[in-house]
């Protein structure tokens, strides 16, 4: 099984797209926008979590 390296922290995962979403993380980009608010996050699962309080 292949793992995956980090070159920032050096964290290993046994998934690419884990590796791309943790150098996402360390760059400080956010690829998720709220389209209802100015919020972003890191990651679509955050996003979507987040999204739960604009229907309440």
């Amino acid at each position: 099984e292949k793992l995956y390296q980090c070159n920032t922290c050096g964290k290993s995962f046994s998934q690419k797209d884990i590796i791309i979403k943790l150098k996402l993380i360390h760059m400080r980009e956010k690829p998720s926008d709220c389209d209802v608010c100015d919020k972003s996050f890191s990651t679509k699962d955050c996003l979507i979590k987040h999204k739960h309080i604009h229907t309440r």
